[in-house]
């Protein structure tokens, strides 16, 4: 289903293409890769660029590439900043990094809910989706963040069973190279280490590490069902990405065309979400998996880690941002 959708949505792009004047006085040029074609970033990307072309009477003409030969998540995110491409969809961890911001996105805790991640983070009216927005493009410097898009919730697959205290601390884990998420894992005693996501598959064929650190959805289609049978649903790190925009171009848009352009790319993250959504609950009742929730005292370890990180986070991070992000959770 999912690929259909995604060739259908290519058929409709290339037919707008094809039928707008070619560099027609007037016409706006961009261009957009995203990192992976596993998850919903490339049908998104195709389906804002349909409706930028279709909204604008065909003054947007944008170049796409296919996903994943412009280069990693990272190297995308640097081709955003330095201009060499317009947009893409990186992992929000990813541009704090980028921009030497404070990854307060990554904190454990920070929201507790797929409804509360849809309110705060991934609605551009919630209070946190706005605070990243600021930061991304503070002084006029760092990307136009259009909107958020759900990755999911951190979760372990595994070899083996994940059942107790001791079948975690005994697990040696890859982990994102994002030092809140290590950090947590650290914590609370799980042997983690750091591998690059093109080679997690043969570190577990080869036994260089037991399980692997993602969301569910991104797991799952990324084929670690079979081998990973059995899910520690920890819930305590919430991931993002965004659809982020090069702050020149932008920049040098009229404020209608700046508007269309944020209200074509929320639209199309909102059907991405959706999808996710829908997609996430088939993946967590599909039989393959075993699924465990965190037990009484695998719990009070994780909540004692992420409650040392919080302690942390005051030292690291601007205070004010901390208390508006809880601050606003309140309200």
């Amino acid at each position: 289903m999912k690929k259909l959708v995604s060739l259908l949505l290519a058929l409709v792009f290339v037919v707008a293409l094809a039928t707008a004047p070619a560099h027609a006085a007037g016409t706006i040029q961009y261009s957009y890769c995203v990192h992976d074609a596993s998850t919903y970033c490339d049908e998104a990307m195709d389906m804002f660029a349909q409706l930028l072309n279709e909204r604008s009477d065909g003054r947007f003409v944008g170049t796409s590439y296919t996903p994943g030969t412009m280069g990693n998540e990272t190297e995308l995110l640097d081709s955003v900043l330095m201009g060499d491409m317009t947009f893409s969809t990186p992992a929000d961890t990813l541009t704090f990094q980028a921009l030497n911001l404070y990854d307060w996105a990554s904190l454990p805790g920070l929201v507790t809910s797929v409804e509360e991640a849809q309110k705060y983070l991934l609605d551009e009216d919630g209070h946190m989706a706005k605070i990243m927005t600021e930061q991304f493009y503070a002084d006029g410097i760092g990307v136009v963040r259009l909107a958020g898009m759900d990755n999911g919730f951190r979760v372990i697959a595994s070899k083996k069973p994940v059942e107790t205290l001791k079948d975690i601390q005994g697990l040696k884990t890859r982990v994102a190279n994002v030092p809140l998420m290590k950090g947590l894992y650290d914590g609370a005693g799980v042997q983690s280490t750091i591998v690059d996501s093109s080679e997690v598959m043969t570190a577990l064929q080869q036994g260089t590490v037991d399980a692997v650190e993602n969301s569910f959805f991104n797991l799952a289609t990324r084929g670690f069902i079979d081998m990973c049978p059995y899910v520690l649903a920890i819930n305590f790190i919430y991931s993002s990405r965004s659809i982020d925009c090069n702050a020149e171009w932008f920049d040098s848009l009229s404020p209608e065309d700046q508007q269309l352009v944020r209200d074509c790319a929320q639209e199309a993250a909102a059907w991405a979400n959706e999808q996710t959504l829908a997609e996430y609950q088939q993946y967590v009742e599909d039989p393959r998996w075993t699924v465990y929730d965190l037990n009484e005292e695998q719990y009070e370890v994780f909540s004692a880690s992420a409650e040392k990180l919080w302690e942390g986070a005051r030292n690291d991070c601007d205070p004010a941002i901390l208390d508006a992000l809880m601050s606003g959770k309140e309200a």
